[in-house]
């Protein structure tokens, strides 16, 4: 049975959020909190939560504030972050403080299933927006990052593409016709030259434009 909880101060939100898991993850136990105070007070109680569903602006905590005390002191908690705002450098401060995905309020239903789908078999949902990107920040990376890619062989560049589109191990290795071992090694590698620690940061790094260059 899956334990989520929504914190949200908008009570319309909150209960579509609710009604919205309710019928896509049935018998799931939910709940749920109007301000970070009595989110905290929650996870304190259930660190078995299978995913928070925090909101980026609510009572008792401002902006990503937030996000980084319940990691601080909750680090074990997978946390989604939700906002109407579809900032990339914000998107890229809450996947490096240590969310697991970050959702849009303006999705439709449909897609904010995928990514709670997508979070809770342990990946990552990052906004379309955010992988196809051209802001200055990211067009002064793409040398940078080039040279970097440039370390990994086609495979696991390959590998890597799946990494950045969320996908699992498993599915990774079916795609590729690899062992799932072959895949472990491949990320580990590219981990490795890349200099991150974890898939999440992997994917925050490389702009998803840049590797397909080097793969076409």
């Amino acid at each position: 049975m899956l334990q989520i909880l929504i914190a949200d101060d908008h009570p319309l939100f909150r209960a579509a959020l609710v009604d919205l898991i309710a019928e896509n993850f049935v018998g799931s136990q939910l709940w749920q909190a109007e301000d970070f105070g009595g989110c905290m007070q929650l996870v304190k109680q259930h660190l078995d939560l299978d995913l928070v569903v925090l909101d980026l602006h609510m009572p008792g905590c401002e902006g990503l504030g937030g996000l980084q005390q319940l990691i601080d002191e909750c680090p074990t908690v997978p946390v989604i972050m939700v906002s109407a705002q579809e900032d990339r450098e914000l998107v890229l401060q809450s996947m490096s403080i240590g969310a697991v995905g970050f959702v849009v309020k303006s999705l439709p239903p449909e897609q904010i299933v995928t990514a709670l789908r997508q979070v809770l078999a342990g990946e990552v949902f990052l906004p379309s927006s955010l992988l196809r990107g051209n802001s200055p920040s990211v067009v002064s990376a793409v040398t940078s990052q080039t040279t970097a890619l440039k370390q990994l062989t086609h495979r696991q560049l390959c590998v890597l593409r799946c990494l950045l589109l969320g996908k699992s191990n498993k599915i990774i290795a079916k795609e590729l016709h690899i062992a799932e071992t072959t895949v472990k090694t491949h990320v580990s590698e590219i981990l490795r030259k890349l200099r991150v620690e974890n898939r999440t940061q992997a994917a925050v790094a490389v702009d998803a434009s840049v590797l397909d260059a080097l793969l076409d």
